[in-house]
């Protein structure tokens, strides 16, 4: 899937248990479900990897930047891409597991 408001509302919905109604708080301050962009914005996308401990993120030169579980990266498993994409990526991986 690729980055944009499909993508975001599915993290905002499955990852991080928001509704979609009024605001969120997110460690760097409040913001609506409309500006809550995690396939986009790295700010947004820290908090995905704040909200699943599980996730590891590595940086492959030279390459894209990857992120998933241990067992993702074991088995070559691990979502690529821009890190707010790959981060989302995995993330909706692991609640779908």
């Amino acid at each position: 899937m690729p980055a944009g408001r499909e993508m975001d509302a599915l993290i905002a919905k499955k990852v991080m248990d928001w509704d979609g109604v009024g605001l969120i708080k997110l460690s760097w301050g409040m913001t609506s479900f409309e500006d809550f962009q995690p396939s986009a914005r790295i700010a947004d996308a820290w908090e995905v990897m704040e909200k699943l401990d599980d996730l590891i993120i590595m940086k492959f030169f030279p390459g894209p930047w990857a992120c998933g579980t241990q067992d993702d990266f074991d088995t070559e498993e691990a979502c690529e891409g821009p890190a707010p994409l790959a981060i989302c990526r995995a993330a909706l991986k692991v609640v779908s597991k």
